[in-house]
């Protein structure tokens, strides 16, 4: 699916899903609970989802500038 065919509806629905992650975001250590003040436990399967949402972004932004031949080579080091 291209991002262009996405509705404004799915967004916010998407959004909204997110939010609710987010906000149910707990780990355990020593079997204590902990919620992270800010960002996403580690070894949460959304965290790889949101970090390749990340790159891809900063990817982007970097490919407009000239640094361009780098931006590629750099995130192909980081994503694999």
């Amino acid at each position: 699916m291209e991002l262009g065919a996405i509705s404004k509806e799915e967004i916010k629905q998407m959004t909204a899903a997110l939010d609710t992650i987010m906000q149910q975001n707990y780990f355990t250590y020593n079997n204590a609970y902990y919620k992270p003040q800010k960002g996403v436990a580690m070894g949460s399967p959304l965290s790889g989802t949101l970090g390749r949402i990340i790159l891809a972004k900063v990817g982007k932004a970097l490919h407009k500038t000239q640094h361009r031949d780098k931006s590629n080579q750099v995130l192909q080091q980081i994503c694999g």
